[in-house]
């Protein structure tokens, strides 16, 4: 398992979830991963649905699709987004740091997918069971509008295969 990053309490206290602050600062989310880079912790604010929601960002997007967009801790919630586009369309990622961290050595334990030979229907059938396994994980990582779905695709579509 890779190293993790651990945050400074004071970066992570306007999060109100005692628990995900004690994650934050106790276990971390990775320091290099593919999809994800750990960045210095900062209070912004977005629209989602209408509704001004606070968030802490945690880290940046590595994938091609996402490449330095925030990932970022819901104050209020607790729940992972990802802020992407010129708009900051708010993204659902994960219930909580720690099903996004479970979610990313999962994803990274079955790096690569295939290989660019990889039959099509293979690389569904990887596409398949990673959704499998990350659902298992955090149910609410296919709802709508969520990072780990295009993810998901990306896999069944080729993109993490090796060259």
């Amino acid at each position: 398992m890779t190293s993790l990053h651990r945050y400074e309490a004071g970066a992570v206290s306007p999060i109100r979830n005692m628990a995900v602050r004690r994650f934050l600062t106790e276990v971390g989310l990775p320091r290099e991963h593919m999809l994800f880079a750990p960045d210095d912790p900062a209070l912004v604010t977005a629209e989602n649905h209408g509704f001004e929601i606070r968030l802490v960002v945690v880290g940046a997007a590595r994938d091609r699709w996402y490449l330095d967009e925030p990932f970022c801790v819901e104050v209020k919630r607790g729940r992972v987004v990802l802020l992407h586009g010129m708009d900051g369309e708010v993204l659902h990622v994960n219930a909580s740091p720690a099903a996004f961290l479970a979610c990313l050595q999962e994803f990274a334990a079955g790096l690569p997918y295939g290989t660019v030979d990889t039959d099509p229907e293979e690389l569904d059938d990887a596409a398949q069971r990673l959704r499998d396994a990350l659902a298992a994980i955090d149910y609410s990582a296919f709802s709508q509008d969520s990072f780990w779905a295009d993810v998901v695709y990306a896999v069944g579509v080729g993109d993490y295969t090796a060259d």
